[in-house]
């Protein structure tokens, strides 16, 4: 095997081009015909869908993942919200199966179990599903340890939101969403922000913060980068993990780290990610967009009885860095 690094970017083309993806499929293509390659996995192709879907050449068989497929989201109970959003729905979905059809695609593989049928019936060659690996790195301490290090005093409840910290990932819809709890909950509960800051706007940020504190709750930050062992014992301290994406589309590795641990969740109901929470009994949705609602949500989460343990165990079973590494080297060494 060799390693060829891949070539500088190119310049910036014309709105159409850039909008195209013309300027990273030439350079895809060009690598191609260098190599003499008969196949080729592209990491993501949600990045090339424009050029697939207007039959633009390639000379090997082609395969690749698709993270963040939408067109079976209305089946899942995830319709889009406005007259707006329809319409996007509708284009992208043209685009994806307009894609799907381009006579190099063999092989497509989705983090979305859920999409795989609505793939397929628009697929001219095969498609996967393809298991988010959990990470295999232990906890690099044991909760009590975790929970002594933040000042989490016992019997608080503690709540995590682990990884970055950014307008994405809802970081601040969980703060306005804890500025809202009522004093029984403050006084049973401790919440942990742990990871990089990289919201866009950090005033906003350190008001919101401050809002949710104002009641008495214990809202411990730690702004910086946590290791993979740090993560891992983050998520298995925690009573509770909160992941307040709104309208995420795709997959999250935080669903199979939890489940790993047995640590229930709390997330959106939107999209794969309510779905697979739902289905396979990891925790408990409600939407983050609605500060009042995802508080309840996240005061009933605290007081019912956890997910079984095995519920986490059966969806995490197949969850492994082989299973998801087996199907990507068959498509490339049958």
């Amino acid at each position: 095997m060799t390693l060829d690094p891949a070539p500088a970017s190119p310049a910036a083309g014309s709105p159409l081009s850039n909008a195209l993806a013309l300027g990273r499929w030439d350079t895809l293509t060009e690598a191609t015909e260098r190599h003499g390659a008969d196949r080729v996995l592209i990491q993501s192709l949600d990045h090339v869908l424009s050029p697939l879907a207007t039959r633009r050449p390639l000379p090997a068989r082609l395969g690749g993942i698709l993270f963040r497929p939408t067109l079976h989201y209305p089946d899942l109970g995830s319709p889009p919200d406005s007259l707006a959003g329809w319409a996007r729905h509708m284009a992208k979905t043209a685009l994806t199966r307009a894609a799907l059809r381009h006579p190099s695609l063999s092989d497509v593989f989705s983090l979305d179990p859920s999409a795989v049928p609505a793939l397929a019936r628009s697929a001219r060659g095969q498609v996967h599903a393809l298991p988010d690996p959990v990470s295999p790195e232990p906890p690099d301490q044991p909760p009590a340890t975790v929970r002594e290090r933040y000042g989490v005093q016992g019997g608080r409840a503690l709540v995590v939101m682990a990884g970055t910290l950014d307008d994405r990932k809802g970081v601040h819809l969980l703060l306005r969403a804890l500025a809202t709890l009522d004093a029984p909950a403050v006084a049973q509960t401790a919440v942990l922000l742990a990871g990089r800051v990289a919201v866009d706007d950090r005033p906003a940020f350190e008001r919101d913060l401050a809002a949710a504190r104002a009641g008495g709750l214990p809202v411990l930050l730690h702004d910086d980068y946590l290791s993979p062992g740090a993560l891992a014992a983050l998520v298995a301290a925690a009573d509770l993990l909160v992941l307040p994406y709104d309208r995420h589309v795709g997959s999250s590795g935080f669903l199979v780290r939890a489940a790993a641990a047995g640590t229930p969740v709390l997330t959106q109901r939107y999209g794969w990610m309510g779905h697979a929470v739902r289905t396979h009994g990891l925790g408990w949705t409600a939407s983050p967009a609605h500060p009042e609602t995802f508080a309840e949500a996240l005061v009933g989460a605290l007081e019912a009885a956890p997910p079984s343990a095995e519920a986490g165990a059966s969806f995490v079973a197949t969850h492994t860095v082989d299973a998801f590494a087996a199907p990507l080297l068959s498509f490339l060494a049958p």
